[in-house]
């Protein structure tokens, strides 16, 4: 579920960031590298990660040709995923790569609080075949752009643009 409060977080009873706890973060995409690297200064994080490195579906943004209609940088998305991984270390966050909590559900026992930034999926079981079509270079491909002019990547998933319209100058 994206944010249901969304727009009502002054409402929350306790605004506060968390202080002395022990929490866990669930994903280290975007959202979980920001939450952990704002409250480890204060708190034991702990970021649990199934893959081998940080940076979820977000480090495929970067692979697609476009991301929100401007060209993709696949070095300035795993800049900014390095980034956001120092600045948690340096707070004194811990990792745990390859660590699936589904699976292990008994690794969440001992925390105060559990932060669940799970990020995006492929839906229909596609998402081996994208991510390793998009690690191949796929969507780069000389001639790919003929057969689809307006590809994006958007939330870690390709997206078909409309077409443009006719006598369109894209002004």
């Amino acid at each position: 579920m994206v944010n249901g409060a969304a727009g009502r977080e002054t409402e929350f009873a306790n605004t506060e960031p968390p202080t002395g706890e022990r929490i866990a973060v669930i994903g280290a995409g975007p959202a979980g590298l920001t939450y952990a690297s704002l409250v480890a200064d204060t708190n034991k994080v702990t970021v649990f990660e199934k893959e081998s490195r940080p940076g979820g579906a977000f480090r495929y943004a970067g692979k697609a040709p476009l991301f929100q209609e401007v060209e993709a940088s696949e070095e300035s998305f795993a800049r900014y995923i390095a980034d956001l991984y120092k600045a948690c270390v340096a707070s004194g966050a811990s990792f745990r790569f390859n660590t699936d909590v589904l699976r292990h559900q008994s690794l969440l026992a001992p925390f105060d609080r559990i932060v669940i930034a799970s990020g995006a999926r492929y839906r229909y079981g596609i998402g081996p075949v994208v991510t390793k079509c998009l690690d191949w270079g796929f969507a780069r491909w000389p001639g790919l752009q003929s057969f689809f002019p307006r590809i994006a990547c958007a939330s870690g998933s390709i997206t078909m643009l409309a077409p443009e319209p006719p006598g369109n100058s894209g002004h």
